[in-house]
Formats: C-alpha cells, sequence, structure tokens
C-alpha cells in the first residue's frame, strides 16, 4: 500500500542530500539550523491555526503594542515614525531566570530578555509570577525590536516541547535487529548507531511500499531518518522512518 504524507517527503530531500554529497556527507550547522527553524515556524503556524484566539485579545495585545511605541517615541524625544520598530518573536528554551530576565537560549544563540511590570507573562492562558518561570522550559517572548534593542510584551512559556529536536540521518548496513531496536553501521558516522523501534516508525522498502522490521536482516542496507532524545537517554535516537535501499527478498 502507498503512503504520501510529510514524513515520506522529508525522508525523500534527505536521501537526495546524502545520494548526492556521498557517504563523506557533513551537515553543517546553518543547514540544520535552517532546517530545524523551519519546523519551528511550522508548528507554530499549526499551534496558532488549532487556537481559538478572541478578536479581543488580538486588539488588546495590538494596542498594547501601539502603546509601547508611543512611550518610546516619547521617552526618545523623537517623531512620530522616525525609529523604525518591528515586531519580533524569539523562541527557545529558559537558559537563566532572575527577577529582571530571562536568558533564552533560541537557535541562533543566547537572548537576555528584560523583564518588568509591564510585561504579561503567560503559562498557557493563566498569568504566572516570573519566580514560576523554570530552566528548561520552552519559551516564546513576543515584542518589538528596534536596532539591538528588544522590548518584550507578552511572554508565553511552557513545558511542552517547541524547538524540534535534533535530527539523526544516517545510511549503511543493518547490524543488529529486533521488534524493538535497530543497529546500523553508519557510513556517515563511521560508527555503530543504535536506534529504538516504536509504534510510530514507518518501515519502507525500496519500492517504497511498507512493510515490517521484521523483514529487515542483517546487512542490508537501509536509510534511517529520526531524532536524538539527549544525552542522558540509554536509547537516545528515535528511529522515525527507515528505507530499504535494496530488494527485502
Amino acid at each position: 500500500m502507498r503512503k504520501n504524507n510529510t514524513n515520506r517527503l522529508s525522508l525523500t530531500i534527505f536521501l537526495a542530500l546524502l545520494l548526492v554529497a556521498g557517504s563523506g556527507i557533513l551537515f553543517h550547522s546553518k543547514t540544520l539550523q535552517v532546517i530545524a527553524q523551519e519546523e519551528v515556524e511550522s508548528t507554530l503556524e499549526e499551534s496558532a491555526k488549532n487556537e481559538s484566539t478572541s478578536s479581543a485579545t488580538t486588539s488588546s495585545l495590538k494596542e498594547r503594542i501601539e502603546k509601547v511605541v508611543e512611550e518610546k517615541e516619547t521617552q526618545n524625544g523623537s517623531v512620530a515614525g522616525q525609529v523604525d520598530y518591528s515586531t519580533r518573536a524569539i523562541v527557545g528554551l529558559v537558559e537563566r531566570v532572575s527577577e529582571s530576565a530571562i536568558t533564552i537560549q533560541s537557535l541562533s544563540g543566547s537572548v537576555i530578555v528584560p523583564i518588568t511590570e509591564d510585561v504579561e507573562l503567560t503559562d498557557g492562558k493563566k498569568a504566572i509570577k516570573i519566580g514560576e518561570v523554570e530552566i528548561e522550559n520552552s519559551i516564546i517572548a513576543m515584542g518589538l525590536q528596534a536596532g539591538e534593542s528588544f522590548t518584550p510584551i507578552k511572554i508565553i512559556v511552557s513545558t511542552d516541547q517547541i524547538l524540534p529536536r535534533p535530527q539523526v540521518v544516517t545510511i549503511g548496513a543493518v547490524k543488529e535487529v529486533s521488534a524493538s531496536s535497530l543497529s546500523v553501521e553508519s557510513r556517515i558516522e563511521g560508527s555503530l548507531l543504535e536506534f529504538s523501534i516504536n509504534k510510530n516508525t514507518e518501515i519502507i522498502d525500496s519500492d517504497d511500499d511498507e512493510t515490517t522490521i521484521q523483514e529487515l536482516f542483517e546487512d542490508v542496507q537501509v536509510v534511517v531518518a529520526g531524532y536524538s532524545q539527549g544525552e542522558d537517554d540509554s536509547q537516545k535516537n528515535i528511529a522515525q522512518i527507515v528505507k530499504a535501499l535494496v530488494s527485502l527478498d
């Protein structure tokens, strides 16, 4: 049975990169950053579609932005419209937190966001205090950017993961396989990579038809795309897609 979805498209792109660059491929950090940023933007767009935000709330936020711009221009003694303000959202994880500032680890580096009594701080729809923000919380800081200066207006904190997990993509020969795990001798890393297999892992044969993990065998060449859970996990790589490059007959 054929199955076309986003995962399949992503695998096709990864596979094309692998085959063009060969076994010595290295993913540049900037390339990974662009891929990750696209995933963040996609996640935020999807969240915006699913979240029912009232027009009153939207108007309130717009009015607050206009008020902050007006106050900034008054403080600086500038003519209305003279200073170029743009809206900005900083997405990342809480790295440090104090009564006066939150340091956000974003995809582009650490950003210190000042906290004043005028900043709206929420966890979902619930207003919270700065003391309730914890290290490693996901965070979105929305506000105004003028040159190097960022003025936060609303900050959303969550325990849910917003940033995408580090991607793991490899090509190589299967060394060991079971119903719940897969070991691949990576031609990219030059070492053995361990992957967990779960109910969401998609197994595809060389004809792009779905198959099962039981059909894979030792030394068969595969491409595996997934993500890393981090250094603290005993089985840190989760396989999302496994594609056989040769016939499984």
